[in-house]
């Protein structure tokens, strides 16, 4: 099967999930100040909040053994680009 392109981004949030599921979380590109890149989620993230999607740049994959997320830690993001969704 297909690799689709990770970026591994620094996370402009923090949150906490249960270990032994892996996550895909709806996140959105940031550019700061300097330029640099990082990844902000929806604070919703319910399977009914369609708007999330619309809005997504990607989605921010969090492994199974990964129990809560610091702001400033890496992420892996999978932007939709790479899937060959866009606007």
């Amino acid at each position: 099967h297909e690799q689709h392109r990770r970026l591994l981004l620094p996370a402009a949030f923090s949150m906490r999930k249960k270990p032994g599921r892996r996550e895909f979380q709806r996140g959105i590109l940031q550019t700061n100040a300097d330029g640099s890149a990082a990844v902000e989620r929806f604070t919703e993230q319910g399977s009914g909040i369609v708007r999330s999607l619309r809005h997504a740049d990607g989605l921010i994959e969090l492994p199974e053994e990964i129990t809560q997320v610091a702001e400033g830690q890496g992420v892996c993001f999978l932007p939709f680009s790479s899937l060959g969704i866009s606007d």
